[in-house]
């Protein structure tokens, strides 16, 4: 069956060893988002080496803590949901500290440690598809908050908020934004690629078999089907 591959894909996360000590690893849980979810999703984290600080974004206080887990809940009061995506940029950035935003449909299929840190801003290409951005904006890895990379924080969400062709599905989107400032070359060293081969987008799921990633991607299409996932 088509939804085979997301029993037969068991995660490669045993034994291993601590890394990023000094990160934040940032999720976003908003607008009847499920908290339980957002929890078992770090808990994938942890259990692939993150050894540094968990922290959620919330729009209310959760009724329960995250199990084993010491997660800071970040409440908010997001505008409205048609901001959401660049209600995540700013997020980000005012961490103010190392970071790695992950969503919540991305999922460690290897130990942390197989992917180095880089040396600034990166996130991964995106699938390659006739619709598809330049980067996916799932994974955004911010090792330093210089001047150089607060200021392109702050154009990219400036351009998510302001520019009319920064839509998708007639919405504010962070990847279409980020397209429009790449292509403009105003930040031409950032932001840096992470190895493609480094994530898989499982709506192509016999790409899972042809290198060992450390991140499986579900997206839509794959969703649907990985319901045991609980993603």
């Amino acid at each position: 069956p088509i939804y085979s591959f997301c029993t037969l894909l068991v995660p490669k996360t045993q034994g291993c060893e601590l890394v990023h000590t000094e990160y934040v690893l940032l999720g976003l849980c908003l607008y009847n988002c499920s908290v339980e979810k957002s929890c078992r999703h770090l808990q994938r984290y942890v259990e692939a080496g993150w050894g540094g600080e968990l922290r959620l974004i919330v729009d209310e206080p959760p009724a329960k803590k995250c199990p084993n887990l010491d997660v800071t809940f970040m409440v908010t009061n997001p505008s409205s949901k048609r901001w959401l995506w660049c209600d995540k940029i700013k997020a980000i950035r005012e961490v103010g500290k190392k970071v790695l935003y992950v969503d919540a449909d991305l999922v460690p299929a290897r130990c942390l440690s197989h992917l180095p840190e880089p040396s600034q801003l990166s996130l991964f290409e995106d699938a390659v598809c006739v619709s598809c951005n330049i980067f996916n904006a799932g994974l955004v890895w911010v090792p330093q908050l210089d001047t150089a990379t607060s200021n392109f924080f702050i154009d990219w969400e400036n351009t998510c908020r302001t520019n009319p062709l920064a839509t998708k599905n007639n919405l504010p989107d962070d990847q279409v934004a980020l397209d429009i400032i790449v292509n403009s070359n105003k930040h031409p060293t950032i932001p840096l690629k992470l190895p493609y081969h480094k994530v898989r987008y499982m709506n192509a799921a016999l790409w899972a078999w042809v290198t060992d990633p450390v991140f499986w991607h579900y997206t839509h299409t794959a969703r649907n089907y990985c319901t045991n996932l609980n993603l």
